[in-house]
């Protein structure tokens, strides 16, 4: 069995490049949106690491991830007043 990080990494890799070009974004864009560096960005859609919580909730929301509108926005100003998010 595939440790966490391994699976979260494969799953997120699989899904990220897809999500990305359904919103005709370029990597720097969807870098831009998560609040990461598009280095880091790149490494995710490439499955070289797992994502950090922070950068998964800016996904998650950004994706539409079944809270409300208002909910995610919440969270994600929070986030961003926060300093954004650390991809490492």
């Amino acid at each position: 069995m595939k440790p966490y990080p391994a699976l979260l990494a494969e799953l997120l890799s699989e899904e990220l490049s897809s999500l990305r070009q359904q919103k005709a974004l370029t990597q720097e864009a969807m870098a831009e949106q998560l609040r990461i560096s598009s280095r880091a960005y790149s490494d995710l859609e490439r499955g070289r690491y797992a994502a950090s919580a922070p950068t998964l909730l800016f996904l998650f929301f950004y994706a539409g991830g079944g809270c409300t509108e208002r909910a995610g926005s919440a969270v994600y100003e929070s986030c961003a007043s926060a300093g954004g998010t650390d991809a490492a």
